[in-house]
């Protein structure tokens, strides 16, 4: 009987000891466990805080590339704003410069019409000289013959030695005459050339006051063409002349 129950006992202390020893096992398992986890979430926090600060490099240089490009731009705002009024002042310019273009070309009119008046007087006044130096000359002409026949009818009656000296006389008269006509073809072509020169003097003084209104490369171009034209006029006065 003492046997039978020692060995029972020991079958129930054998089982206490597997018990036991599954327990322990079980929590040395579960302590592993735990500490594995542990450590792992000790390695996600590491990680974690790493990344928080990566992030908050990360914040730091994209906020900085922020302020950089705010203040760019900021710059290329300013910049913007510089080109737009140079831009306006740019076209207020050029519609001055359009407005001065045509006032020029208004006033280089007026000058071409003012030129071509007093050149189609002058060749009014010339011709108009000129018609009546030949009505003159025909004028005189005219009466130097009647007054010749008349001298010689009258002296027909006389002696030839008479009639030689009223020839000579008018031979003498004649050219008296026809020097009188040279001093007077002369002193109307010293008016012509007086008038020539006195137009051109006041179409230069008109042309100067003029021109310094002018910007230079308009000036000269104006000046260039005005002169061929007034050149050309000139050299057909001449030729009617």
């Amino acid at each position: 009987m003492s046997l039978v129950l020692f060995n029972y006992d020991k079958e129930q202390w054998k089982r206490e000891k597997e018990i036991l020893l599954a327990s322990k096992q079980w929590y040395m398992d579960e302590i592993a466990d735990r500490e594995k986890k542990i450590n792992e979430l000790i390695q996600a926090k590491s990680d974690g805080a790493r990344n928080l600060l990566d992030c908050q490099n990360e914040c730091h240089a994209l906020r900085l590339a922020a302020d950089r490009t705010r203040h760019e731009a900021d710059v290329q705002a300013r910049l913007m704003q510089a080109k737009e009024a140079q831009v306006d002042q740019l076209q207020q310019r050029v519609h001055q410069c359009a407005h001065e273009r045509d006032e020029t070309e208004a006033r280089a009119a007026q000058y071409a019409r003012a030129h071509d008046e007093l050149l189609q007087q002058t060749e009014q006044l010339q011709a108009e000289h000129r018609q009546a130096a030949e009505a003159w000359e025909r004028e005189t002409q005219r009466q130097l013959d009647e007054q010749r026949a008349k001298i010689v009818g009258e002296l027909s009656a006389q002696n030839a030695a008479e009639l030689d000296r009223v020839q000579t006389e008018a031979r003498n008269a004649q050219l008296q005459l026809k020097k009188c006509g040279k001093r007077r073809r002369k002193l109307i072509g010293n008016w012509r050339m007086g008038a020539i020169k006195c137009l051109k003097t006041h179409l230069r003084t008109l042309s100067d006051r003029w021109i310094r209104s002018l910007d230079a490369g308009t000036a000269m171009a104006w000046a260039d063409s005005r002169a061929t034209k007034s050149w050309l006029k000139e050299d057909r006065f001449n030729n009617r002349c």
